[in-house]
């Protein structure tokens, strides 16, 4: 049986973009809050995950967006397990306005890591039942970037430090999606806003290892990106995003009013 667990953020100042809007970063922290709390409450939160040496990491994730939450605006966020195999689990996270309409939704695959081998360590029928899942050996087909029309020369150049790593002693995972949209020009991030992201995390980026943004953008609509995250001789991590106009956006929804 599903187990759904819910809570509440009040968007404030520090959650922000230079457009009043939620960071995208941020929205992936109050993510991880709720993930860690709902795994709190089911008996698989800090305690047991440090008896065993082990942890959460994120594989890939799918997101979709109607909009993002706005400054001062209250929102709830929803997290519940879908299925789990022997190295996967799926936890969807449905985001909803004050008035109840859902706004965007993301689904997430992750993984335990042994934090001393950084091997995986098998997801257990214990944890599995704990979140209410349905175990299945059914895996979910994330969508796959096409990398083939990247550059070779960065837009974006960083070299992790302390304030970077996590709990896992390695770059948390905020920072790949903060990283690839500061590689993009303000004024586009002005004009445009994320509808569809699907992100694939590769390889953990370690403490001082330098790393770059590449990306390419279609000129066709939907306008849509490719960026990645590279060290010398690997890709660390790819996302496409899928943007959707932000004056498109608005003069739709005051048509759509205008109809009904």
């Amino acid at each position: 049986m599903t187990k759904k667990y819910t809570k509440t953020f009040q968007i404030n100042y520090p959650d922000i973009d230079p457009f009043q809007q939620l960071k995208l970063s941020r929205l992936f922290d109050f993510c991880t809050v709720v993930s860690y709390e709902q795994s709190d409450l089911v008996g698989i939160g800090p305690a047991y995950l440090s008896q065993r040496g082990i942890n959460w990491i994120i594989n890939e994730a799918e997101c979709w967006f109607e909009r993002f939450p706005r400054y001062k605006e209250t929102i709830t966020i929803d997290v519940y397990a879908t299925t789990y195999n022997k190295f996967f689990i799926y936890r969807r996270f449905d985001l909803f306005a004050e008035d109840h309409q859902q706004i965007g939704s993301i689904l997430m695959s992750l993984s335990l890591l042994r934090l001393e081998t950084r091997k995986i360590y098998p997801i257990s029928e214990e944890v599995g039942e704990a979140f209410g899942a349905e175990f299945s050996k059914r895996l979910y087909r994330f969508k796959r970037a096409d990398n083939s029309q990247l550059p070779e020369n960065p837009v974006h150049q960083i070299r992790p430090k302390y304030s970077h790593l996590d709990y896992n002693q390695h770059v948390y995972n905020i920072y790949y999606y903060e990283w690839m949209l500061d590689s993009l020009p303000m004024e586009f991030l002005k004009e445009n806003q994320i509808k569809e992201l699907a992100m694939r995390f590769e390889e953990e980026i370690a403490l001082d290892e330098p790393v770059s943004v590449v990306s390419a953008i279609t000129e066709d609509e939907p306008i849509t990106t490719v960026l990645a995250i590279k060290s010398a001789e690997k890709e660390k991590a790819i996302a496409t995003i899928v943007w959707q106009n932000v004056n498109a956006r608005e003069e739709n929804k005051w048509s759509m009013n205008l109809q009904n």
